[in-house]
């Protein structure tokens, strides 16, 4: 790397040796410390104030490293170079990357063809260029301009320049070496027009970071490039969606403003520009003084209603420090193969913000996602009630940022998930006014009233609906059930969430409605993922059975349960358990071909055990009646009265005891049948013979 200064190459190695103690620290997590005191004496015969600045906010900055400190450093690379979380302040002459080209679109190299310093324009006005499609960047630094200044966000030091930017969850700094921009034959640069040089190195380092070197912009919205330059929190929001009270609110409270036009303007709209932000320098009862970045000297006066009709959206930036008192951030990464598995928020990063407090807090958070090659980016964020699986509110957008304001009710939680299209890093901002206020990272294993499991539907399994009585069975099923103190009875929220487009049924059923032919829910319909049922009335401690059912024969697809009571001090359980064989461990099964009406089916039990009987027909509708007896007595263990048809449903004994014993399974017939067959099949807990 070559960056000359006019303070010669002493001093020049010792910012380059900064900046690798930056780096091992940061991303190395190591420190030689016998190489940092040396460091340290060396700076202090040096005497240079930005070196001894920077090597004291160095040192101070280490010393408080937290995690987001180091994942701030583990993800400072944007196209492969670093911009590190530094303050232009304490910058000094700190080089991050080597001098690279910008890219320009043949007609701005053949009309600028010559390299120069940045410098003053002769003008009173920032402008945007006419050759550079950039009106919401240069929106974006009058609004700066206006109200912040530079002081934090350029620092010039000899031939390194040094501008400050928000991306990434922080402030990040990018070197500029040299800074050049084009310029024509009569010196006019292919830059924003300013009378002040520092617009362009900010413009500049604006292109690099986020057009990746490249001149030819495709254009942004004012609202996002307003926070890569002053990081106030973005907002973007339709016209028609707004009245003028909630726009006056904003301005008062200090925001920013800009329009936006849509890709295509009204007929009757001869003074607007398609595609294209304006500045709302101010705003004066109902009427909004707007100015056009390409003639910035000439504003508009438009009304509320015209303003309204011809602009199809407003960028709003404003400060939160204005209105809380508490800023709070967590870095995360959202990952594909993880938190995408499931369309169900329970599997997504998720955070707990909690109102310890005994008053209403509001609370505000934006979710800013990292910069990445990929663009227009869908996300999604919600925010979940703690007693509930279901979202009570949800914003989604191809921006870049997620916001979301609302207000937690005293000594209450909420829970706000994230949810993304690709895999990205991300940045949760949060402001509230109370230091009851808390936030973390949500984990489901805490929460005693949830439980969640995963499972799958197979080819092999080959699972099918009640109308496919052999294969109803293999379907996923599961038992749980909830302990409560506090109550007989109460509402569990019920979620299966499954990756594929294939159409299930949510069933519940007592454990003791052995034949499945009782559903606790009404109405049971298939449906695409995910399958909800709110609010359902069980009675506690007690067991329960919950039938993931397919309408398809064949299918391979991971599935996600969810249960969760509401009632925060119950406790849920939940576990896999089978339909065929009752659950039972043992298997048996046997072929019958019956030539009468009476069959009868030896049971030989060495030990005690538990027996679950179920009979289906495989060829087709019949009738039977089942019972159990101790050897060829008379003494019934299990009777069943009634014939059942066995034409779309199997016939099942209740679950019941025996000793050792050889058993008498009798098979009754309505009508004598030939060419049929019948499948009976026994769960037991210990192993038996048939």
């Amino acid at each position: 790397m070559r960056c000359e200064t006019i303070q010669g190459t002493k001093e020049l190695d010792l910012w380059g040796e900064l900046r690798d103690l930056y780096w091992s620290f940061y991303i190395e997590n190591k420190l030689d410390q016998v190489k940092f005191e040396t460091f340290v004496r060396n700076v202090k015969e040096n005497g240079d104030d930005d070196l001894i600045r920077a090597l004291v906010a160095f040192d101070n900055k280490r010393k408080k490293c937290e995690f987001n400190d180091r994942f701030e450093w583990l993800t400072l690379k944007v196209n492969g170079r670093k911009y590190p979380p530094i303050d232009v302040q304490d910058a000094g002459l700190l080089c991050w990357n080597d001098p690279a080209e910008f890219k320009y679109t043949p007609a701005q190299l053949s009309s600028y063809g010559f390299l120069a310093a940045p410098v003053d324009d002769d003008v009173d006005v920032v402008r945007q260029h006419p050759m550079i499609e950039n009106c919401s960047m240069v929106c974006s630094l009058i609004n700066a301009k206006r109200v912040c200044g530079y002081a934090s966000m350029v620092r010039c030091s000899c031939n390194v320049q040094q501008v400050n930017l928000y991306f990434n969850g922080a402030k990040r700094l990018i070197s500029i070496p040299y800074a050049q921009v084009r310029q024509d034959s009569t010196k006019k640069q292919l830059s924003v027009i300013s009378s002040d040089f520092r617009d362009k190195l900010i413009e500049q380092a604006y292109f690099e970071v986020m057009q990746n070197f490249n001149y030819d912009s495709q254009g942004s919205n004012t609202a996002i490039d307003t926070y890569r330059l002053i990081g106030w929190m973005p907002l973007v929001v339709e016209l028609d969606e707004v009245d003028f009270e909630y726009v006056r609110n904003y301005y008062e409270g200090g925001a920013v403003i800009s329009l936006g036009t849509h890709s295509h303007c009204n007929a009757s709209n001869t003074v607007l520009r398609k595609n294209h932000d304006y500045v709302v320098t101010s705003i004066h009862e109902m009427n909004f003084s707007i100015c056009d970045p390409l003639i910035s000297e000439k504003p508009i006066v438009l009304s509320w209603d015209a303003v309204q009709s011809m602009f199809h959206l407003i960028y709003i930036n404003w400060d939160p420090r204005n209105f809380y008192k508490i800023y709070k951030k967590l870095h995360f990464r959202y990952n594909c193969d993880t938190h995408g598995r499931f369309n169900s928020w329970l599997n997504k990063p998720a955070f707990d913000i909690s109102n310890q407090s005994k008053t209403d807090q509001k609370v505000y958070i934006v979710f800013e996602n990292h910069v990445s090659n990929e663009k227009n980016v869908s996300s999604v964020v919600a925010v979940v009630s703690t007693l509930k699986l279901i979202t009570e509110c949800e914003r989604g957008n191809n921006i870049g940022f997620q916001w979301l304001e609302f207000t937690i009710p005293a000594q209450c939680s909420r829970i706000v998930f994230y949810h993304s299209e690709t895999t990205l890093n991300c940045t949760l901002h949060m402001f509230h006014n109370s230091e009851a206020t808390k936030v973390s990272k949500w984990n489901p294993e805490m929460s005693e009233n949830l439980a969640i499991i995963e499972d799958s539907w197979t080819p092999e399994s080959s699972p099918g609906s009640i109308g496919f009585s052999p294969t109803y069975f293999k379907n996923p099923a599961f038992q749980f059930d909830v302990k409560c103190t506090e109550s007989d009875h109460l509402y569990v929220n019920i979620n299966v969430s499954w990756n594929s487009k294939n159409h299930v049924i949510l069933e519940v059923y007592h454990a003791d409605d052995y034949r499945y032919q009782k559903p606790i829910i009404n109405e049971p319909r298939y449906s695409l993922p995910p399958s909800c049922c709110n609010e359902v009335l069980i009675d506690t401690n007690t067991k329960y059975v919950v039938i993931c059912q397919t309408s398809e024969k064949s299918i391979h697809a991971n599935m996600q349960l969810a249960i969760k009571a509401q009632n925060k001090n119950a406790i849920v359980s939940l576990k896999r358990t089978t339909l065929k064989y009752g659950g039972l461990r043992f298997h048996n099964k046997k072929e019958l071909f019956p030539i009468g009406n009476h069959l009868k089916v030896p049971i030989i039990v060495s030990r005690p055990t538990s027996l679950h009987v179920t009979v289906y027909s495989t060829t087709g509708p019949l009738k039977i009646q089942c019972n159990v007896s101790v050897d060829e007595s008379q003494e019934l263990l299990v009777q069943d009265e009634g014939f059942i048809s066995l034409d779309n449903r199997p016939y099942i004994l209740p679950k019941f005891r025996a000793k050792p014993s050889t058993l008498m399974l009798h098979i009754y017939m309505e009508n004598s049948h030939g060419n049929k067959a019948l499948t009976v099949e026994i769960g037991s807990d210990f192993r038996i013979s048939l």
